[in-house]
């Protein structure tokens, strides 16, 4: 059998996630054009980057794909207990270095020795790691951080045996007036307990679990001494405006919104 231990490893949970007929009613179906960006997010130093994070006991098998972007994939995974983890793993390429740039520069948590794109994608699997530290710690519903390295990321899977909680996007809530409030506190309980601002909140990056929201995606959040934080702050309340008043929710303006959250406790 050709190649090294991590190369087997790694190239096995490739074409187990190729060949594999996933239950559907446990990974929502992908296009072929999904199918076709698996094999290349396990780059060399991907594989070697899983291989570690299989012999540390971290994760044991991939299942399938849950979702597939340009900036990352998120795999649903057991862990060695046979319990559910979600793994996402971000891409490395030039064009992601224009847009994390703007998100890391100016946060005092992280300095960029240097500014090469896999120096900034291991940064920003970082950032995502302790944003979600941060706002787990001050009861933000987000995903627990279970283990970092590199360019991977291990967090808890948001669903119900094996089933992925949909995006608020493709499943709109029941009672859109009750979950516009609770998103608004969530904003709010990151902008004040965690002291970060979620910098890129949509209806695209929250889950619904258990009819409750789950922000995910964390990774461009930036701290609030960041010098964009209170515009990010606000264009991240506009966009959920936006989204529940298609729902004919009636809310406040963004900026009456705005103003009571920045209001000291």
């Amino acid at each position: 059998m050709g190649g090294t231990v991590p190369e087997r490893v790694a190239h096995d949970e490739v074409d187990r996630l190729e060949k594999d007929k996933i239950d559907k009613r446990r990974i929502k179906d992908k296009d072929s054009d999904d199918l076709k960006v698996v094999e290349s997010v396990f780059d060399k130093a991907t594989v070697l980057t899983l291989d570690k994070l299989i012999r540390k006991g971290v994760i044991k098998r991939f299942v399938g794909i849950i979702s597939s972007g340009k900036e990352a994939n998120v795999y649903y995974v057991k862990s060695p207990e046979d319990s559910d983890v979600a793994v996402k793993i971000f891409r490395t390429h030039s064009e992601f270095r224009k847009y994390a740039l703007p998100y890391i520069e100016g946060d005092y948590r992280f300095k960029l020795k240097r500014k090469d794109a896999r120096s900034i994608t291991f940064l920003w699997t970082l950032k995502e790691f302790k944003n979600l530290q941060l706002a787990k710690a001050c009861g933000v519903r987000v995903p627990s951080p279970i283990e970092v390295r590199n360019n991977v990321l291990v967090m808890e899977f948001i669903g119900i045996d094996g089933l992925p909680a949909p995006r608020m996007k493709d499943i709109p809530p029941e009672n859109p007036e009750k979950i516009f409030h609770q998103i608004l506190e969530e904003i709010s309980r990151l902008y004040h307990k965690a002291k970060l601002v979620h910098a890129d909140l949509s209806e695209y990056n929250i889950l619904m679990h258990h009819n409750e929201p789950v922000l995910i995606d964390i990774s461009q959040g930036v701290v609030l001494h960041h010098p964009h934080a209170k515009d990010f702050l606000y264009r991240d309340i506009k966009t959920i405006v936006t989204y529940f008043n298609k729902l004919d929710v009636s809310t406040p303006l963004p900026k009456e919104i705005f103003d009571e959250i920045i209001k000291e406790k």
